[in-house]
């Protein structure tokens, strides 16, 4: 399934051997959110925290965009985004995703470094 980095480069792949599959997640994924957002926001608070703490500023500065390229650079090039790159952990690519996990904390790391100086 998802988990499988080959499944997400052929999706990237826009050939002969595309494969559409994720475009249905995606698409699934949206429409569960246009309808539950707008029921979800009218809640006083989260479930789980005393207030919402959503992103009150709408622009789109260079730090958006650069980070935003970072993250779908490094997706593209491993097939691999946060939850199934997780998951995949337990599964046969269990070592490949582990270097993926790793990567992914030490970008982390980096980035605390640099927005805290």
């Amino acid at each position: 399934g998802m988990v499988r980095p080959t499944k997400v480069h052929s999706f990237l792949a826009l050939n002969k051997h595309w494969d559409p599959s994720l475009a249905f997640v995606l698409g699934g994924g949206l429409a569960v959110n246009i309808l539950a957002w707008p029921i979800i926001m009218k809640w006083p608070k989260p479930i789980l925290c005393q207030t919402w703490d959503l992103p009150t500023s709408t622009a789109i500065d260079l730090n958006i965009i650069v980070g935003g390229g970072i993250f779908g650079v490094g997706w593209g090039l491993g097939g691999v985004c946060p939850g199934p790159g997780l998951v995949g952990i337990a599964g046969p690519y269990g070592m490949s995703m582990l270097w993926w996990c790793f990567g992914c904390l030490v970008g982390s790391q980096l980035m605390l470094m640099y927005v805290c100086v």
